[in-house]
Protein backbone atom coordinates (compact mmCIF):
# COMPACT_ATOMS: atom_id res chain seq x y z
CA UNK A 1 0.00 0.00 0.00
CA UNK A 2 1.20 2.96 -0.72
CA UNK A 3 2.01 5.82 1.93
CA UNK A 4 0.12 9.46 1.47
CA UNK A 5 2.87 11.59 0.34
CA UNK A 6 3.68 8.76 -2.62
CA UNK A 7 0.10 9.25 -3.85
CA UNK A 8 -0.10 12.93 -3.44
CA UNK A 9 3.45 12.91 -5.76
CA UNK A 10 1.87 10.14 -8.24
CA UNK A 11 -0.90 12.47 -8.69
CA UNK A 12 0.84 15.94 -8.98
CA UNK A 13 2.95 13.56 -11.88
CA UNK A 14 -0.11 13.52 -13.45
CA UNK A 15 -1.36 16.82 -13.12
CA UNK A 16 1.99 17.94 -14.61
CA UNK A 17 1.60 15.65 -17.61
CA UNK A 18 -2.13 17.05 -17.72
CA UNK A 19 -0.21 20.50 -17.97
CA UNK A 20 2.24 19.08 -20.31
CA UNK A 21 -0.13 17.58 -22.96
CA UNK A 22 -2.30 21.50 -23.05
CA UNK A 23 0.81 22.73 -23.61
CA UNK A 24 0.25 25.07 -20.58
CA UNK A 25 4.03 26.98 -19.70
CA UNK A 26 5.29 26.40 -16.96
CA UNK A 27 5.74 29.88 -14.82
CA UNK A 28 6.44 31.32 -11.55
CA UNK A 29 2.89 31.29 -10.66
CA UNK A 30 2.07 27.73 -11.50
CA UNK A 31 5.20 25.46 -10.80
CA UNK A 32 3.51 24.46 -7.39
CA UNK A 33 0.10 23.81 -9.07
CA UNK A 34 0.40 20.35 -9.20
CA UNK A 35 1.21 19.55 -6.00
CA UNK A 36 -1.53 22.12 -4.66
CA UNK A 37 -4.02 19.96 -6.99
CA UNK A 38 -2.54 16.72 -5.45
CA UNK A 39 -3.11 18.30 -1.83
CA UNK A 40 -6.71 19.78 -2.79
CA UNK A 41 -8.18 16.06 -3.87
CA UNK A 42 -6.66 13.88 -1.22
CA UNK A 43 -6.40 16.64 1.89
CA UNK A 44 -9.63 18.56 0.85
CA UNK A 45 -12.30 17.83 -1.77
CA UNK A 46 -12.05 14.42 -1.60
CA UNK A 47 -11.40 13.69 1.82
CA UNK A 48 -14.34 11.17 3.00
CA UNK A 49 -13.88 9.65 0.05
CA UNK A 50 -13.88 6.15 1.13
CA UNK A 51 -15.24 6.40 4.79
CA UNK A 52 -18.23 4.40 5.48
CA UNK A 53 -21.41 5.80 7.63
CA UNK A 54 -20.13 3.97 10.45
CA UNK A 55 -17.07 6.27 10.52
CA UNK A 56 -19.38 9.22 10.87
CA UNK A 57 -21.67 7.64 13.64
CA UNK A 58 -19.64 9.09 16.63
CA UNK A 59 -19.55 12.26 15.24
CA UNK A 60 -23.13 12.80 15.52
CA UNK A 61 -25.10 13.64 18.65
CA UNK A 62 -28.71 13.34 19.48
CA UNK A 63 -30.35 14.48 22.10
CA UNK A 64 -34.56 13.42 23.49
CA UNK A 65 -36.96 15.71 21.78
CA UNK A 66 -39.34 18.07 24.01
CA UNK A 67 -41.86 18.11 21.68
CA UNK A 68 -43.04 17.74 17.69
CA UNK A 69 -42.17 21.03 16.41
CA UNK A 70 -41.07 21.05 13.03
CA UNK A 71 -36.83 22.13 12.29
CA UNK A 72 -35.39 23.45 9.76
CA UNK A 73 -32.35 24.51 8.59
CA UNK A 74 -30.46 25.78 5.58
CA UNK A 75 -26.73 24.33 4.74
CA UNK A 76 -24.68 25.61 1.69
CA UNK A 77 -22.69 23.15 0.40
CA UNK A 78 -20.35 22.30 -2.69
CA UNK A 79 -19.48 19.32 -4.01
CA UNK A 80 -17.81 17.84 -7.19
CA UNK A 81 -19.54 16.22 -10.28
CA UNK A 82 -18.58 12.78 -10.80
CA UNK A 83 -18.65 13.10 -14.82
CA UNK A 84 -16.42 16.54 -14.94
CA UNK A 85 -14.83 16.28 -12.06
CA UNK A 86 -16.34 20.30 -11.37
CA UNK A 87 -17.78 21.61 -8.77
CA UNK A 88 -21.64 22.07 -8.14
CA UNK A 89 -22.77 24.01 -5.20
CA UNK A 90 -25.97 25.78 -3.53
CA UNK A 91 -28.33 24.65 -0.25
CA UNK A 92 -29.61 21.49 1.44
CA UNK A 93 -33.22 23.11 3.07
CA UNK A 94 -34.26 20.80 5.21
CA UNK A 95 -37.18 20.32 7.28
CA UNK A 96 -37.93 17.48 10.17
CA UNK A 97 -40.57 16.50 12.27
CA UNK A 98 -38.78 14.69 15.56
CA UNK A 99 -40.48 11.72 17.33
CA UNK A 100 -37.88 11.02 19.84
CA UNK A 101 -34.61 12.65 19.43
CA UNK A 102 -33.18 15.72 17.50
CA UNK A 103 -30.11 16.30 16.33
CA UNK A 104 -27.24 18.63 17.26
CA UNK A 105 -27.34 21.48 14.87
CA UNK A 106 -24.03 21.97 13.98
CA UNK A 107 -24.47 18.11 12.76
CA UNK A 108 -26.51 18.82 9.87
CA UNK A 109 -23.80 20.56 7.93
CA UNK A 110 -21.15 17.92 9.05
CA UNK A 111 -23.56 14.81 7.80
CA UNK A 112 -23.67 17.26 3.98
CA UNK A 113 -19.98 18.08 4.63
CA UNK A 114 -19.55 13.77 5.05
CA UNK A 115 -21.42 13.08 2.01
CA UNK A 116 -20.10 15.80 -0.26
CA UNK A 117 -16.48 15.13 0.06
CA UNK A 118 -16.67 12.21 -3.22
CA UNK A 119 -17.53 12.95 -6.60
CA UNK A 120 -21.30 12.26 -7.40
CA UNK A 121 -24.36 12.91 -8.55
CA UNK A 122 -26.75 15.86 -6.94
CA UNK A 123 -29.24 12.84 -7.02
CA UNK A 124 -27.60 10.62 -4.65
CA UNK A 125 -26.06 13.11 -2.58
CA UNK A 126 -29.64 14.24 -1.78
CA UNK A 127 -30.54 10.40 -1.41
CA UNK A 128 -27.70 9.51 1.02
CA UNK A 129 -27.66 12.88 2.87
CA UNK A 130 -31.80 11.69 3.63
CA UNK A 131 -31.30 8.10 4.15
CA UNK A 132 -29.07 9.01 6.93
CA UNK A 133 -30.91 10.89 8.96
CA UNK A 134 -33.92 8.78 8.76
CA UNK A 135 -31.35 6.21 9.80
CA UNK A 136 -30.40 8.02 12.95
CA UNK A 137 -33.29 10.32 13.65
CA UNK A 138 -35.89 8.01 13.24
CA UNK A 139 -37.99 10.96 12.39
CA UNK A 140 -42.10 11.46 11.67
CA UNK A 141 -41.20 13.03 8.85
CA UNK A 142 -38.36 14.71 6.93
CA UNK A 143 -38.07 16.82 3.38
CA UNK A 144 -34.80 17.79 1.62
CA UNK A 145 -34.84 19.91 -1.16
CA UNK A 146 -31.30 20.86 -2.38
CA UNK A 147 -30.73 23.56 -5.07
CA UNK A 148 -27.16 23.78 -7.13
CA UNK A 149 -25.61 25.02 -9.67
CA UNK A 150 -23.46 23.15 -11.39
CA UNK A 151 -20.42 24.79 -13.20
CA UNK A 152 -20.02 21.25 -15.64
CA UNK A 153 -23.43 22.95 -17.32
CA UNK A 154 -22.53 26.50 -16.89
CA UNK A 155 -18.62 26.28 -18.13
CA UNK A 156 -19.14 23.60 -20.78
CA UNK A 157 -21.67 21.95 -22.85
CA UNK A 158 -25.12 24.53 -23.03
CA UNK A 159 -22.84 26.89 -21.59
CA UNK A 160 -25.68 28.48 -19.47
CA UNK A 161 -25.60 28.48 -15.72
CA UNK A 162 -29.35 26.75 -14.23
CA UNK A 163 -30.58 25.60 -11.53
CA UNK A 164 -31.15 21.51 -10.45
CA UNK A 165 -33.28 21.06 -7.81
CA UNK A 166 -33.70 17.30 -6.04
CA UNK A 167 -35.94 16.33 -3.37
CA UNK A 168 -36.26 13.71 -0.55
CA UNK A 169 -39.12 12.91 1.25
CA UNK A 170 -39.87 10.69 3.95
CA UNK A 171 -42.59 9.77 6.11
CA UNK A 172 -43.06 7.51 9.21
CA UNK A 173 -44.49 4.01 8.26
CA UNK A 174 -44.40 5.04 4.14
CA UNK A 175 -41.25 3.43 3.11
Amino acid sequence: MKNTKDIKDEIAGHIKEIMNLLEIKETANNIDTPKRIAKMYFDEIFKERNLETEDLGPRITLFPAENNNPVSVKVPFYSICEHHWLPFMGTFSITYIPDKTIIGLSKIPRIIKFFSQRPQVQERLTDDVGKYLVKCLKPKKLSIKVSAEHTCVTMRGAESPCETVTVFNYVEGRE
